[in-house]
């Protein structure tokens, strides 16, 4: 079982796989008519990553991702597309994307008797861009 994230921007693309993503958890929150005009976006991709793997095989990678939770909205490349694959063998269990997500929370957790670090991303769609998400098989 593993998971393979690609997160493209405009000018880089970064790729965690082998085991680099530890599990994710996308969401969402079906609105009552009530809400129905609300603003908030219900639907969130969380990624889970191990800081030491990735960084064990190329630092400027975690860089990277340190970079992007950092934007401000203005820059050019604030969104991203996120393509998240879901696989057992060679069977695919789900693809998700998000055409044009962008970081809405992040966090690191650092465990210093396990040498343990990880970082956890939640990632939301662009709001006027809700038909840009695909969660297939």
């Amino acid at each position: 079982m593993g998971i393979s994230v690609s997160i493209k921007g405009l000018s880089q693309e970064l790729v965690l796989n082998d085991y680099k993503i530890i599990n994710y958890k996308f969401s969402y929150q079906n609105k009552s008519s009530r809400y129905a005009k609300a603003n908030d976006n219900d639907i969130c991709l969380e990624l889970t990553g191990n800081i030491m793997k990735i960084a064990q095989d190329n630092y400027k990678d975690m860089e990277l991702i340190r970079q992007w939770m950092k934007e401000e909205y203005a820059d050019d490349d604030f969104y991203k597309r996120i393509k998240l694959v879901d696989f057992y063998g060679s069977k695919t269990i789900r693809n998700i994307i998000l055409s044009k997500a962008f970081v809405k929370d992040y966090y690191e957790k650092i465990d210093s008797h396990s040498s343990m670090g990880l970082f956890v991303m939640k990632l939301v769609q662009k709001e006027d861009q809700l038909e840009g998400i695909k969660v297939f098989t």
